[in-house]
């Protein structure tokens, strides 16, 4: 297994190495550091040799930070495996890199005291909705622990059975359970045959309590997931994104709002 974490050494994206790394542990994954330098504004009237020697300077720069990372590394025994320099546009490359390196999954970093909540036109928030492989979007205030209890948002939709399959994989490598969340406003909104049928999918795993479906009735998602996140000890949130009302729902309008469970909770985005 793979695991690709970009990096720009910024407090938030340490702390997503720091993340894969220790999840790499139990995953028994290799971990990949990319870093992405931004195409520097040249002047059209500067010599090539200048111009070449300013792209050396600035990947020269990217190599001692990482050294300089590497040394913190170090002292806590999880070493990065290798390290890539790439220099243009932060999502190509990134998408680039991904078809050459080919890891399962990307861990990437969300910035500032807001945490999650800041995911919205972020590169983070750029790569889950471009990628088409599982991102983990970790807090910058999110403290590592081996996950014991995810919670899947679902509004089960019939793609929503392979990706809690997927889940269910990395569920059994972290020896932890799964609990798929829908939330509906009223009796009347809930379909009780997809309910059904989502049970009897899972049978097995529901049988031997990996994984539980649990309804909640409530006029406000990501309240909804607030209150059930703090009242059943949930450590990761997970959802598939490629339907984007569902992000915004949850992030976008909470933005506002002075405290949010998903403020260091960090999120596995699958995407479809």
């Amino acid at each position: 297994m793979k695991i690709l974490v970009p990096v720009d050494f910024s407090d938030c994206s340490k702390r997503a190495a720091h993340f894969a790394l220790e999840m790499s542990v139990t995953l028994k994954a290799k971990v990949q550091l990319l870093h992405v330098l931004s195409i520097p504004h040249l002047d059209p009237h500067m010599p090539p040799e200048m111009a070449e020697r300013m792209l050396q300077e600035n990947e020269q720069k990217a190599q001692e930070q990482y050294q300089s990372f590497r040394a913190e590394l170090d002292k806590t025994n999880r070493k990065a495996t290798t390290f890539e320099v790439r220099q243009g546009f932060f999502l190509a490359e990134l998408e680039a890199h991904i078809d050459e390196y080919k890891p399962d999954y990307v861990v990437m970093g969300t910035q500032g005291a807001t945490g999650v909540k800041k995911l919205v036109g972020s590169n983070t928030s750029n790569a889950i909705e471009r990628l088409r492989l599982p991102v983990l979007a970790v807090p910058e205030e999110a403290q590592y622990q081996q996950p014991q209890h995810i919670l899947y948002c679902t509004d089960l939709a019939a793609d929503d059975y392979q990706y809690i399959d997927q889940l269910l994989q990395l569920a059994d490598d972290f020896h932890a359970t799964i609990t798929c969340l829908h939330v509906c406003q009223s009796q009347e909104q809930l379909d009780e045959v997809q309910v059904e049928d989502l049970k009897e999918f899972f049978w097995k795993e529901i049988q031997r309590e990996q994984l539980q479906i649990d309804i909640m009735y409530h006029k406000d998602l990501d309240e909804a997931i607030d209150n059930y996140a703090r009242e059943h000890a949930v450590d990761w949130l997970a959802m598939l994104t490629h339907r984007r009302t569902l992000l915004e729902r949850i992030f976008h309008k909470s933005v506002t709002k002075k405290m949010a469970v998903h403020t260091h909770l960090p999120l596995l985005a699958f995407h479809k």
